[in-house]
């Protein structure tokens, strides 16, 4: 009995230590010289949104009717990157509509176009997908939220981000003071663990211009799109409630904190969350 748990001991032990080793030399892998930083001056989207019963035939159909068009706005550079999102069926208060897909297309330079919107919903108007189509909406790039990959070597390890999709809906009166908050505190925190790759993703958008809505769907006012792959979980499990703390009270004075901060944002807005699938087969970029 003995000799069986001892090496069982032996067995969880050297297990951990293998774990350690392989996660330290995977990190140890990572070219730090080479980060992705293209993103940088993209300063706005288009955002469209569906509700899909069934993704596999939702991604057929938009593979057939809508991408082409997305694919020949991208091949004239006026769209830089997509960004297709699928997530669980969401739906805000008393709204009679819920959604589920996300497609956010980067525009190439900060003139929107309104050509893009009327062309993009002519193709929806006449696809498979136009009676489950929710929204279009213009989106402009938070101040300081634009970590689009992680630091280092971004691009290709974007596919094992672990992402979340945040739908905000503040109150308008606090609206202001809300996005001021962002940019004091949100942004410079996951700055900061992004820099010491403990974050992968993290992008807002706040809302320019609705111009598609069908009935009943609900106006957020900010998007959130939020990646760690499972590494940096592990390495900013021990830091990322310190960090947050830290900038809470660099931004807002002393004693205020992490937790005390999300309070008084939950007085002013109402959070619609879920874990988000990306499209990489959808996923285009220059």
């Amino acid at each position: 009995m003995r000799k069986k748990i001892k090496w069982g001991l032996l067995a969880v032990f050297g297990g951990i230590i293998a774990f350690v080793l392989f996660v330290f030399i995977e990190d140890l892998t990572y070219d730090k010289s080479k980060t992705d930083t293209e993103m940088k001056e993209q300063k706005k989207a288009l955002v469209l949104t569906w509700e899909a019963d069934n993704q596999r035939d939702f991604w057929n159909s938009y593979r057939s009717d809508i991408h082409p068009i997305i694919d020949d706005l991208h091949q004239k550079q006026q769209i830089s990157q997509v960004l297709p999102f699928e997530h669980k069926p969401l739906r805000y208060q008393e709204s009679a509509k819920r959604w589920t897909n996300c497609i956010i297309l980067m525009l190439s330079d900060e003139v929107y176009h309104s050509e893009f919107s009327l062309s993009l919903i002519s193709s929806i108007e006449k696809s498979a997908l136009r009676e489950d189509f929710r929204s279009l909406d213009v989106m402009k790039i938070q101040r300081g939220l634009d970590m689009f990959y992680p630091a280092k070597n971004g691009i290709e390890r974007e596919p094992k981000l672990n992402q979340t999709i945040e739908y905000l809906f503040s109150k308008p009166e606090a609206r202001e003071q809300y996005y001021e908050d962002q940019y004091r505190f949100s942004g410079p925190a996951m700055q900061d663990l992004h820099h010491r790759d403990k974050a992968g993703r993290f992008i807002g958008f706040e809302l320019e211009e609705r111009i598609f809505a069908s009935a009943n769907v609900p106006q957020w006012d900010v998007i959130h799109i939020i990646g760690f792959t499972t590494w940096q979980e592990i390495k900013a499990a021990p830091f990322f409630y310190g960090t947050w703390n830290k900038h809470a009270e660099r931004a807002f004075g002393e004693g205020m904190t992490f937790k005390k901060k999300v309070a008084e944002w939950n007085k002013i807005r109402t959070n619609v969350k879920s874990s988000a699938k990306q499209n990489f087969s959808m996923t285009l970029r220059k």
